[in-house]
C-alpha cells in the first residue's frame, strides 16, 4: 500500500521542499547602488589580528569620528592580493535621538570596506546592548609591499552615543 502511494508523494513533496529552502530577500529597502551583490572569496587563512578595549568612549559629532586605539595593521606582499575579513563588537548607548552610524575604513587606500553606503546604523536604542557587524574587502594588486591600517569610525545623526566594551577582528585570507 505505501509503495503504489510513494509515487505520487515524491514529486509534490521535493517541490514543497526545494520551493521552501530558496533563499528568501530581506524585508528591507534596498541599497541606492541598485541592490549590488558582490561576491568575495579566499583562500587559506593567513593571520588574525584582533584589539579590544575597556574603556567609555562618547561621541556627540555628526561627522565621521576614528574610535580611540582601533588601528588593526596589515601588510600584504608584493605582487600579491589578501581577503580581508573584519569584525567589530562594542557594548553600545545611544542617547538624544537618532542613530550612530559605523563604517570601517582602509587608510593606506582611502576606501572603505564593504558594506558600505555612508548610512549603515550600529546602534539606536537609549539602554546598552551589544551589537556586532561585519566587512569584507579584497586587496588591490602591488607591485610593492603595502602596509594597509584599518579603522573604525563613526558618527551620530543627532544627540550622542557611547561605546564601551569593543573588539575589533581581522582575519586575513589569501
Amino acid at each position: 500500500m505505501y509503495t503504489r502511494n510513494l509515487g505520487r508523494i515524491v514529486f509534490p513533496m521535493t517541490f514543497v521542499l526545494a520551493v521552501t529552502m530558496l533563499p528568501a530577500r530581506a524585508q528591507e529597502p534596498t541599497d541606492p547602488a541598485g541592490d549590488a551583490l558582490t561576491p568575495y572569496s579566499g583562500g587559506a587563512v593567513r593571520g588574525k589580528r584582533a584589539l579590544t578595549q575597556t574603556t567609555l568612549w562618547t561621541i556627540s559629532s555628526t561627522a565621521w569620528t576614528t574610535l580611540p586605539s582601533s588601528y588593526i595593521y596589515w601588510t600584504v606582499g608584493a605582487g600579491t592580493t589578501d581577503l580581508f575579513n573584519f569584525s567589530y563588537s562594542a557594548e553600545c548607548y545611544k542617547g538624544g535621538g537618532g542613530w550612530l552610524y559605523i563604517r570601517v575604513y582602509d587608510a593606506t587606500d582611502g576606501v572603505y570596506l564593504s558594506p558600505y553606503d555612508g548610512a549603515q546604523v550600529f546602534c539606536s536604542a537609549p539602554y546598552y546592548a551589544t551589537y556586532k557587524g561585519n566587512w569584507v574587502r579584497r586587496t588591490t594588486y602591488s607591485s610593492v609591499t603595502r602596509t594597509h591600517q584599518l579603522i573604525v569610525q563613526f558618527r551620530v545623526s543627532t544627540g550622542y552615543a557611547y561605546i564601551d566594551d569593543w573588539t575589533a577582528e581581522l582575519v586575513v585570507y589569501d
